[in-house]
């Protein structure tokens, strides 16, 4: 069953990624600018962010194989749809589909991690479900690169995930079994429309802000107040004891939870500035080939995740302390070592790899550390708390992305020399500094916490 759910959850997640490298090929074929090609990526993310937070109420009140049969049906169906798509927009209905079913997948991976396994092995399969989490988008751009470099059609960039979603799906009719707790009958009906409203609201406003769309603005404020609505009612409904609360928020609102769920959208932020803004700076700032910058990016990522593996062991071992304090320091020191990285010689193209390396290790050490913590302090809220923690995530990275670039930007016009792309990056890299310096002060309150068993000892 874990494998199962395992091997979904990459492959729903790769999904996101898919066509990150296919959008020049996009827009020539389609006479697209690049801020609507930009859509095959955001529209799963959108999508993302409906279904997501209305996981806990589906895994609480349903069947486990229900809802993923729901969720791999949804991915199959939005595959094929792009598979033989004719136009651009039927190619974003299929990605929105895609996305629905991978906002149900995720969080019910960490659910079910947390149901089946003890809690003296919790730290080594979050790791394991973090690397399958972050391998899959981090892996699917060379493989649709080789597709497309093979002159093949990009429609057959579909095919595999398509046919791994459907072996996984066969295999859940006679592997999965039922692990919810069926107590919730009948969903909040306004908590369901403030979902559909706000976080869909809250992504596609960044995503226009990024673009400098002064749209976002409005939008962006919309959906933070049907948000801040959201929350309050969650919260009230929670602390009533009513049927149909969609997240507990009342019953995950302790301290070191929050703080946790902070610092896990401040660690996405950090993702989302190696994996997105990083290769953008080094390829001109170095000259180097797509394929080289790849590779400046895909071998840190694969070490990291030999790190958080080790990771895993140490946490069921020995705990949080020294996770939470070696990986945000890392952090510090990897992003302080690139706000230096401003040279475009051949030494300080191997000083600006071992920083990056840090800052992946940094960032694999310190989320496998605040997940398994959090997860730890309330282990009765798996299904709230997996959904709360995938939505922060979620958000996090979204603000990130579109902050992160907006600076990248702003200190490196297009036209500039490829020093200035370091410069720009180093410039980053000092706010990313400061951000970490907070984060591992916030981390002592998270690591002072004690988990959920020694305080009832």
């Amino acid at each position: 069953m874990f494998f199962i759910l395992l091997g979904s959850a990459f492959f729903c997640l790769f999904n996101e990624t898919l066509l990150s490298v296919g959008d020049d090929l996009l827009m020539r074929q389609f006479n697209l600018d690049y801020v609507t090609v930009q859509w095959t990526m955001s529209g799963f993310l959108v999508a993302m962010s409906v279904t997501v937070p209305l996981l806990a109420f589906f895994i609480n009140g349903y069947s486990t194989k229900l809802v993923f049969c729901t969720a791999l049906s949804l991915s199959c169906i939005g595959l094929a749809i792009d598979f033989f798509s004719p136009t651009f927009w039927i190619l974003i209905v299929g990605r929105v589909i895609e996305g629905l079913g991978a906002g149900f997948i995720t969080p019910l991976l960490f659910f079910s991690a947390l149901t089946l396994f003890s809690p003296k092995h919790r730290g080594h399969v979050i790791s394991i479900c973090g690397i399958a989490c972050g391998l899959g988008p981090s892996l699917a751009p060379s493989y649709s690169g080789a597709i497309l470099n093979s002159k093949a059609d990009w429609h057959f960039i579909f095919l595999l995930p398509f046919f791994a979603a459907l072996l996984f799906l066969s295999l859940s009719v006679f592997f999965l079994k039922d692990i919810s707790p069926h107590k919730s009958p009948s969903p909040d009906g306004l908590s369901v429309l403030e979902t559909v409203f706000s976080f869909p609201c809250v992504i596609v406003g960044i995503e226009l802000l990024s673009n400098k769309n002064l749209w976002g603005f409005p939008v962006l404020a919309v959906g933070l107040i049907v948000l801040s609505f959201w929350i309050g009612r969650q919260f009230s409904l929670g602390r009533k004891r009513r049927d149909g609360v969609l997240v507990d928020l009342f019953s995950i609102s302790k301290k070191p939870v929050l703080i946790g769920l902070l610092l896990i959208s401040c660690l996405q932020i950090a993702n989302m500035c190696l994996s997105v803004v990083y290769p953008m700076a080094i390829e001109p700032g170095f000259a180097l080939s797509p394929e080289a910058s790849s590779s400046m990016l895909m071998a840190p990522l694969a070490i990291s995740q030999l790190f958080a593996l080790l990771a895993g062991k140490i946490y069921d071992k020995w705990g949080a302390k020294s996770l939470l304090f070696s990986g945000f320091s890392l952090l510090i020191l990897g992003f302080l070592a690139l706000s230096f990285s401003r040279k475009t010689s051949r030494g300080a193209l191997v000083f600006t790899f071992i920083a990056a390396l840090l800052c992946f290790i940094g960032v694999a050490l310190s989320t496998l550390a605040v997940e398994s913590s959090i997860f730890a302090f309330l282990p009765s809220r798996a299904a709230d708390l997996s959904t709360s923690e995938q939505e922060s995530m979620q958000i996090g990275g979204a603000v990130g992305s579109a902050a992160c670039m907006a600076i990248f930007q702003a200190c490196a016009p297009v036209s500039s020399n490829p020093e200035s792309y370091l410069s720009a990056f180093a410039t980053l890299s000092i706010v990313m500094t400061c951000i970490y310096v907070v984060c591992l002060a916030l981390s002592w309150i998270v690591a002072q916490a004690k988990p959920a068993g020694e305080v009832e000892k």
